[in-house]
Order: C-alpha cells, then structure tokens, then sequence
C-alpha cells in the first residue's frame, strides 16, 4: 500500500494522517485517514470515495492488540473492488450499510465480521440481484 504520510510526535502520542492511497495498480485519490496514538490506546477516522466510505476504528497496542472498527457505505459502488480482485468488468454493485469488525491483531481468523447492509443491488448484463429489505450477515468462528 502507498500513499502520502504525516506524522506528528508529541511525547508518549503521535498523529498519522494518509491520503491519496494506492494498492497496486488500484488506487484511491480522496481517501484519507488520520490516526491518534496516545499511550497504548489507538483512534482512527477515515473516508474515501467522495464521503461514500467513511471509517471509525478503535484499539489498543496492548497485549493481543483488540480492535474494533466500522465502516459506512453510502451508495457506495463495489465494482472497483470487485474488479481489483478479478472479477470481470461487466459485474457492476453498489451498497448501503454498515460494516462492523471486531477482534484482535494477534487472532485475525477469530474476527467477528457483522454486516448490516439497508440495500444491495448487483447487475450484469445477463442478470441483476436486489435486496427487497435489510440484510444480515454475520461471520464468527
């Protein structure tokens, strides 16, 4: 991953903020994320993709390192993930919800993935999927 860093130290704190995020070939000109590191504890916020993907995420840098983050989709259009992971361009998606992860650093099999989208659309040119109502899915080990 690429992109643009700030870092500012204030004693036992420091600040992080990146923009312009790139992973490979992919990347995402707007996106920007600013961190907080006070003592062990860790703040971050974030959004991309003209505010249609924005994050909050807590943690800690003690022990197994737990964390808990949330990311909120506006409308936001898949389709470029989608495609940087191969599937074929004539695949188009879009979603709005709320993405939930929790769990720890040191166990990322164990993270608990909670997803609660208020709409989901997916088209190609041979077919489309809606959701009519909200979705749930929840994936825990």
């Amino acid at each position: 991953m690429r992109g643009v860093v700030e870092l500012a130290l204030d004693g036992a704190d420091a600040a992080v903020a990146l923009g312009g995020l790139s992973w490979g070939a992919y990347r995402v000109e707007d996106a920007h994320v600013d961190a907080v590191i006070s003592g062990n504890a860790v703040t971050a916020e974030g959004k991309a993709f003209g505010d249609r993907l924005r994050l909050e995420a807590t943690g800690s840098l003690d022990g197994a390192r737990p964390f808990d983050a949330v990311a909120t989709l506006d409308a936001l259009d898949l389709s470029p993930f989608l495609h940087a992971a191969g599937i074929p361009a004539e695949l188009e998606a879009r979603t709005t919800g709320r993405i939930r992860a929790t769990g720890t650093v040191a166990d990322l099999g164990g993270v608990e993935v909670d997803l609660d989208l208020d709409a989901f659309e997916a088209t190609h040119p041979k077919w489309s999927v809606h959701a009519d109502g909200p979705v749930k899915v929840v994936v825990g080990h």
